[in-house]
């Protein structure tokens, strides 16, 4: 920039971060939303583990350095721990809000019993 500031002219890191998130959750809305018109086979997950595929080998085949590829690196080198403490709270809990209440009655003692 023009002050001299040490700062390149890419995009700052919490905008890109910012940017990169909220493109990858529309890409997951609409991959669920197509997968629920067309009634696909594949299973959800399936499908996202494809996408992110996809999206990775599309990244890495161009050879020009922008803020998508700025934005998949800063994310690729994201302490797990942080990725576990920010995401794991939210997949237990939606688990535990669609599992079925006889289920859990049904099973609960080997559930119990392989916990310890």
């Amino acid at each position: 920039s023009a002050g001299g500031d040490g700062k390149d002219s890419h995009h700052d890191n919490s905008t890109l971060a910012v940017f990169f998130l909220a493109f990858v959750l529309l890409c997951g809305a609409a991959m669920r939303t197509i997968a629920d018109k067309l009634h696909s086979p594949i299973p959800y997950t399936v499908l996202m583990l494809l996408l992110g595929m996809g999206i990775g080998a599309i990244a890495n085949s161009t050879n020009r350095h922008n803020w998508f590829d700025e934005a998949m690196d800063m994310y690729a080198n994201i302490d797990p721990h942080l990725l576990l403490q920010v995401f794991l709270p939210a997949l237990i809990f939606e688990s535990a809000f669609s599992a079925s209440y006889h289920i859990i009655k049904r099973e609960i003692g080997q559930a119990l019993m392989l916990a310890g």
